[in-house]
């Protein structure tokens, strides 16, 4: 796929989830838990979005490996 293909792909996955992600953020954000990868979710994850937003999102493993597709193709 084009770049600007990927890009659109990514913000309309983006667009299409926030109203769902605004009722999400008014929840507290429960604890990262502790084991491989939490050191990087607390460190890279977390320099652009809350940790509410992530651990309140309620993605399956593999959702989160397509949204992390996501981002890395749009440059994160």
């Amino acid at each position: 796929m084009s770049a600007k293909l990927n890009l659109l792909i990514a913000m309309l996955a983006i667009t299409g989830a926030l109203p769902a992600q605004a009722q999400n953020e008014n929840r507290p954000a429960p604890p990262l838990p502790d084991g491989p990868g939490k050191e990087i979710v607390q460190s890279a994850c977390s320099s652009c979005h809350e940790l509410g937003r992530f651990t309140n999102s309620g993605y399956a493993p593999a959702e989160w490996k397509n949204v992390i597709s996501m981002m890395v193709n749009v440059g994160a």
